[in-house]
């Protein structure tokens, strides 16, 4: 299950993809810009989809034979075809590669390969390709070799390795590359920055709007770039970014940076979202709470096994019963050019297929 920015997909237990939400850029894969309330079939994927990632207007499936698939908006050559037209339904992206995973920022996207190998095309603006033009179409970073993870966020890129070391390359936006630099600074290639920020060995890595979070071997979270009050302009210190490891009941599954809202969700199935842009309707409290400093957990009586986070601050989880449970922004907020009601529906009859879980129940409900 992941999320754009205002788009949903969700991979179901037969491997079947489906998605929801706004459908502007055809980022629904449905053959149509017309906006879903309703969780539908993607098309023209026709092998069974083993991955799946979502930039804030493009949707990417890597499918069970490596190749990899996308579509919705490829203003910034997103989709690596060589042109900047936009797709209605998923179309192959040519790689000389077994594709296993795939990362989607808003600019540019990562594809690691099944030898360790990383893919990058899009704009180039912040050296976040680790290449010297635009990319217009796909091509490998040779100075990485053995890699695990990779993250693309929207100007800044990331890689984790086999022995956990964790590598950055592109813009330096709150120090999130490197202790020591210039915080305008890019990075055109990529270089061990776990070593410098004093990290353990990482095997999951998350970014933001210049604010990071990674989860080490022993499943706890560490975060760094800039802080919370920064967005406010509040922190004169900006050279010296602090790294910290977060304190939490539980130990850290997943965790998820979306320009400024920052969501964990821990092996126990609790689920906390602080940030900038979080709030009372992120942590379903009845208090007003707006730009929360530290992680808070979600006041609902239930565990989860998974959750994705739009950039908009709408969320979605599943349950320990299956269970699709949706709240948080509304999708509809802060879009004044598209007057329809993006709130998803309640009627969704299809068990979701999370990571390393075969018995999901089916039946699972998407409520409000």
């Amino acid at each position: 299950m992941e999320a754009g920015k205002k788009h949903f997909l969700l991979l179901d237990d037969t491997d079947k993809l489906w998605s929801a939400g706004l459908n502007d850029c055809g980022q629904l894969g449905i053959g149509s810009h017309k906006t879903q309330k309703n969780f539908v079939p993607v098309s023209n994927l026709n092998n069974t989809v083993v991955s799946i990632a979502c930039g804030p207007y493009s949707s990417f499936a890597v499918q069970a034979d490596g190749t990899l698939w996308g579509w919705g908006s490829n203003s910034k050559y997103n989709l690596g075809k060589g042109d900047r037209s936009s797709r209605v339904i998923p179309v192959k992206i040519n790689l000389e590669a077994v594709i296993d995973s795939v990362s989607a920022g808003e600019h540019s996207t990562l594809a690691l390969d099944s030898y360790g190998g990383v893919w990058s095309w899009g704009m180039n603006t912040t050296q976040q390709l680790a290449r010297e033009t635009v990319g217009v179409l796909p091509g490998i970073i040779p100075s990485l070799s053995g890699i695990q993870s990779i993250v693309c966020s929207n100007s800044s890129s990331f890689a984790i390795d086999s022995s956990g070391a964790l590598w950055g390359w592109g813009s330096n936006t709150g120090n999130s590359l490197d202790l020591d630099a210039d915080e305008s600074e890019y990075f055109p290639q990529p270089r061990i920055i776990s070593t410098s920020l004093g990290l353990p060995p990482l095997k999951q890595i998350s970014s933001g709007l210049g604010i990071c979070l990674a989860v080490d071997d022993e499943d706890c979270v560490w975060t760094w770039g800039e802080s919370i009050s920064e967005y406010d302009h509040h922190d004169s210190d900006k050279s010296k970014p602090i790294v910290t490891k977060l304190e939490i009941d539980g130990h850290a599954k997943r965790v998820i940076a979306k320009e400024k809202i920052l969501t964990i969700l821990t092996n126990e199935g609790s689920v906390y979202c602080w940030g900038a842009s979080c709030g009372s309707t992120q942590l379903l409290v009845q208090d007003h709470m707006y730009r929360v400093q530290n992680p808070v957990k979600v006041n609902l009586p239930r565990k989860f096994q998974h959750v994705a986070l739009s950039s908009m601050g709408a969320i979605i989880g599943v349950d320990e019963n299956g269970k699709l449970i949706n709240w948080g922004r509304e999708l509809d907020n802060n879009y004044p050019y598209d007057s329809e009601d993006l709130t998803i529906s309640l009627d969704w009859p299809h068990s979701v297929r999370l990571p390393k879980q075969s018995n999901i129940k089916s039946g699972a409900t998407l409520i409000a």
